[in-house]
């Protein structure tokens, strides 16, 4: 073997042994690991109707029963709620109502990217893109939001156009006549009594949310929306204790 391919080979097997012993010291380094995004972890709101019939009205409808029994729908959400230890949460409004559909999303986690499409009461069929400029703030504040709904009530959607949703109202205390706007949201105790009723936007100043980004937009300052749900379970807890009976407390509407 000529002194070339003796320094060849000589060359080979100290490198081989030079990977060799890299590889052992990598091995017995400590690894970095991979930094991944937080999980946004979600909770499952329940609510009712659990369905819509989509023969009814031409299967427009997606959150209200518009041709189904109201008070089935929130003797169903009573039951649900007496069942886990939670309260009902009820929204009278309409399908064709946009802020009672932003209601429903932000509630069950809704962020950044929202679509509504819904028939309005005249029957032309609407929809909206919108989009939410979002930071890590906005998302643990969807999460709160969320994980609050989710652990204390249960919802109950009550139509108020079609159907006999004004019949409930009158079950609870309310003079139907009083009744102007909608989303008109409420608390029931475990005996399915009204126990208090969410502020009117006007009475919690930046409650709502109309722009976003300079775009038009239709939204919730969720941390005054959390408040304002926080209260209302302090009110049922306080009406269940002082009216262990059930007694309807015949409170009517705002106006």
């Amino acid at each position: 073997m000529n002194t070339y391919v003796k320094g060849l080979a000589l060359f080979t097997i100290t490198m081989v042994i030079a990977v060799a012993m890299m590889g052992q010291i990598n091995k017995n380094q400590p690894q970095a690991k991979s930094i991944s995004q937080p999980t946004v972890d979600f909770k499952q709101v329940t609510s009712f109707p659990k369905a819509v019939d989509p023969q009814c009205r031409d299967g427009k409808a997606n959150t209200y029963d518009e041709c189904g029994d109201q008070r089935l729908v929130l003797a169903a959400a009573l039951e649900a709620a007496q069942q886990n230890e939670k309260h009902v949460l009820m929204v009278y409004g309409a399908e064709w109502c946009i802020w009672c559909h932003v209601f429903d999303q932000y509630v069950k986690g809704g962020h950044k990217q929202f679509t509504y499409q819904w028939q309005y009461h005249d029957g032309d069929d609407l929809f909206w893109l919108m989009q939410e400029r979002e930071g890590q703030s906005i998302i643990e504040q969807a999460v709160a939001l969320n994980h609050f709904v989710a652990e204390n009530f249960v919802l109950a959607h009550i139509e108020s156009y079609y159907s006999n949703g004004d019949e409930v109202m009158v079950d609870l205390g309310y003079d139907v006549d009083t009744i102007q706007y909608v989303p008109l949201i409420i608390s029931l105790d475990t005996k399915g009594q009204l126990a208090s009723q969410m502020k009117h936007k006007d009475q919690i100043k930046g409650l709502e949310v109309r722009e976003n980004g300079g775009e038009e937009f239709r939204g919730y300052d969720r941390m005054l929306l959390l408040e304002e749900l926080k209260r209302l379970k302090t009110a049922t807890q306080s009406s269940v204790l002082a009216n262990p009976t059930g007694a309807n407390m015949g409170q009517q509407g705002e106006s």
